[in-house]
């Protein structure tokens, strides 16, 4: 949860110092995919998630169903890495 804390933090920031859209968005996606370095080649995939998120948040101007997908994402991930 902290990384889409960060990302809208970023958002926010930039959008408020008056960035056009589109720096916005690949600053957006760099701090989804460093808060994911750890993963290793992974976060590579991670653009695309951010690149998803970033679209779809346009489009519906909704915080909330991102937030809820990250949140399944995460349990499902918790709950894979228990059974393994």
């Amino acid at each position: 949860m902290e990384e889409l804390v960060m990302v809208i933090a970023v958002v926010v920031l930039a959008h408020t110092a008056g960035l056009p859209l589109w720096p916005v968005d690949v600053i957006s996606i760099g701090v989804r995919v460093t808060a994911h370095l750890y993963l290793g080649v992974p976060a590579i995939g991670m653009t695309i998630l951010g690149a998803a998120s970033v679209w779809l948040y346009q489009r519906y101007q909704r915080l909330l169903p991102l937030f809820f997908v990250h949140l399944l994402f995460d349990t499902v991930a918790v709950i894979r890495g228990a059974l393994c």
